[in-house]
């Protein structure tokens, strides 16, 4: 975020630029800052823009924005949600601005627990962008757990119909970057019952292809399914990867009517983006990912060797 001094943006007093690369990135002018705190985890900020509305923004990077969070959310959560035929129980880690469980609460879980480990990015979108994560603290079936994610599902006796993990992208300074490992995947699957499903994101499939295809290619050293998929967002700036892994449910063969009959049995009519022929899309990837994926591309990512994004 920088004060502005160019007579182009003579309207605007500070402006904000996302980095995608060393090289390149997006650029938005800020209407307003709402709230800024560095913790000892991450730098937290909340702003008001013209094009995207309010975004939640960590270290330096938009995880949500008013505009177009849904998009998101919807297709993080839904697709593994619908290819589960009862997902009861459900583990987030990471959400911290309450997004993901306010979809996921939609399939009617007895239980969601959330794990994020700096509780100040949900408090301030409670204050600041509070329909992100409306209604979820009312709701009996959710749990706010403020623990190191990793930590917890390597101690938790619990098992999961379906773990969602929902973390920031992998800086060097961040504390998601160990979320993306064999060792953490491996902590996931024995945290998953039986039949269990989980889903990450991914990062950018442009700017970071090469991360995506890593995430991917650890996953199948775990998992029996593995499903990548992916969607374009907007704020993002980029077509965002996702990885679905599952020990049961494959979400590329699910059939339209089962999600039909799914999402309209659990009385979920009230999503903007996600229906039974995206979900089929979202699985249809460009042969520039495709590709590499079949012949393998990638690199088993550890805890010894971890991989971030560019910047």
């Amino acid at each position: 975020m920088r004060n502005s001094s160019d007579r182009n943006l003579s309207t605007a007093k500070l402006f904000f630029m996302e980095y995608q690369t060393p090289f390149s990135g997006h650029f938005h002018i800020l209407k307003s800052v709402l709230f800024k705190r560095n913790t000892r985890f991450q730098d937290i900020l909340i702003a008001e823009t013209f094009d995207l509305g309010r975004c939640l923004i960590i270290d330096g990077k938009i995880q949500s924005s008013t505009r177009d969070e849904y998009i998101y959310h919807e297709v993080l959560t839904h697709p593994i949600l619908t290819a589960h035929p009862n997902p009861q129980n459900i583990l987030i880690i990471g959400g911290g601005e309450g997004a993901t469980a306010r979809e996921a609460l939609k399939h009617n879980p007895t239980e969601v627990d959330m794990v994020d480990i700096d509780v100040t990015v949900f408090r301030s979108v409670q204050k600041y962008i509070p329909q992100m994560c409306s209604g979820i603290c009312e709701n009996p079936n959710f749990s706010l757990i403020v623990s190191d994610g990793r930590k917890f599902l390597e101690s938790t006796p619990r098992r999961y119909d379906a773990i969602i993990i929902d973390v920031t992208d992998p800086l060097p300074k961040s504390p998601s970057y160990l979320l993306y490992t064999k060792e953490f995947y491996s902590a996931v699957f024995k945290s998953l019952r039986k039949n269990g499903i989980m889903v990450t994101q991914a990062t950018s499939t442009f700017y970071s292809k090469y991360f995506f295809l890593s995430v991917v290619k650890t996953l199948k050293e775990i998992f029996p399914i593995v499903r990548p998929f992916s969607a374009w967002v907007p704020s993002y700036g980029s077509l965002w990867g996702f990885v679905s892994a599952s020990k049961l449910f494959d979400p590329k063969k699910l059939p339209p009517q089962t999600i039909i009959d799914r999402l309209k049995n659990r009385g979920i009519s009230d999503l903007k983006y996600y229906d039974h022929n995206v979900h089929k899309m979202l699985f249809e990837l460009p042969r520039n990912l495709s590709s590499p994926i079949n012949m393998g591309e990638g690199e088993i990512i550890c805890d010894e060797n971890p991989q971030y994004v560019p910047i």
